[in-house]
């Protein structure tokens, strides 16, 4: 197990006055620049405008509050009240992908007639020395799956969407969990290549639902779910759904 702990922040930016929030986004910082740069150029900048008001789930040690782990949702309604563009969507338009950007803003308007959600599921970030089958990256990607599998009822209706590069195992994880390339016009995507990741093909994917792998994640990691520990700002800021009925701390600075 590895002996970790879950922490959600449903949205930084409305609980920002919290000393121990602050210390955990500021570890998130580190943590993506430790992640992701290993893999990309200096110039890459794995963080958004989003991720202020996107929900982070962080994995920690028992005895510490550094992050050695974590990915987001970020939800089509909370960026709009934020006036923010989702931000897959931005990425793929300015990667002059038209194809990819027509499917998806087809899954928007499609979401947006029944009154669902769109909800882009990215920011996977794992230390390049804490990654392999048996070390901590392997735990985690369990608990990605266990979450998928426990916050499914919640998420009834909503569109679920993620972008996965080739080169990188997450492609086995999404497709384990339940993710299948994007398809249009009934013709699968081919990946776009991303502009601000100097060219970085990157495939869409899209959730068809809880797979029996998910499953059995979550009957092996029910524990650190049920302790899990939600942070979140006083009303009247609306958690997602996922979050909702889990007991959560207000923190105060």
């Amino acid at each position: 197990m590895n002996n970790l702990r879950l922490i959600t922040i449903d949205g930084f930016y409305p609980c920002a006055e919290s000393a121990l929030a602050r210390q955990l986004m500021g570890g998130l910082v580190q943590l993506r620049q430790r992640g992701y740069g290993a893999d990309y150029p200096s110039n890459y900048l794995p963080l958004d405008a989003s991720d202020f008001v996107c929900t982070q789930h962080l994995f920690v040690r028992e005895d510490a509050l550094e992050p050695v782990a974590g990915w987001r949702e970020v939800s089509l309604h909370r960026c709009r009240q934020h006036g923010l563009e989702l931000p897959l969507l931005r990425t793929v338009r300015e990667s002059g992908s038209p194809d990819h950007a027509a499917a998806l803003q087809e899954l928007v308007d499609a979401a947006d007639a029944r009154g669902a959600d769109v909800v882009y599921a990215s920011g996977f970030t794992v230390p390049k020395a804490l990654r392999g089958p048996d070390a901590v990256s392997g735990t985690v990607k369990e608990l990605v799956a266990a979450m998928h599998a426990a916050d499914a009822p919640h998420h009834e209706g909503t569109v679920r969407v993620t972008g996965s590069v080739p080169r990188f195992r997450v492609c086995t994880l999404y497709a384990s969990m339940g993710y299948h390339p994007m398809r249009r016009a009934g013709v699968e995507l081919p990946p776009f290549h991303k502009a601000s990741a100097g060219g970085e093909p990157v495939r869409l994917l899209q959730y068809t639902g809880v797979t029996d792998w998910s499953r059995q994640c979550l009957a092996r990691h029910r524990d650190v779910l049920a302790t899990r520990l939600v942070v979140r700002g006083r009303p009247p800021f609306q958690p997602t759904p996922s979050t909702k009925e889990i007991p959560h701390h207000v923190l105060r600075s």
